[in-house]
């Protein structure tokens, strides 16, 4: 009986990991899609529609592209997509300036 109940913590635990990694790869995806897709709405001055498209498109992207990613891995993404959103933020703040 023992034997079972460590059987049922374990796949539960296993469950529970996998469903945290999947929604932080889900996050990733959205993020991207949400950024990407408001850059071209304002670049491009594109319509609703399109404007869903580009951000589902790229969401889903960007979540296959990670799918077999472990937790570092996707970890590192973020962290590095962080940062280049900050670059490009440093970016349009100077340019502004000038």
């Amino acid at each position: 009986m023992s034997a079972a109940i460590d059987q049922i913590q374990d796949r539960l635990r296993a469950t529970s990991v996998n469903a945290a990694l999947w929604c932080l790869r889900l996050f990733s995806g959205l993020f991207w899609g949400a950024a990407l897709a408001l850059a071209f709405e304002v670049i491009l001055e594109i319509g609703r529609f399109s404007f869903w498209f580009v951000a589902v498109a790229v969401s889903l992207s960007v979540i296959r592209l990670i799918k077999n990613w472990g937790w570092v891995g996707v970890t590192i993404f973020n962290l590095g997509s962080v940062l280049a959103i900050l670059l490009f933020r440093m970016y349009v703040l100077m340019a502004a300036n000038q």
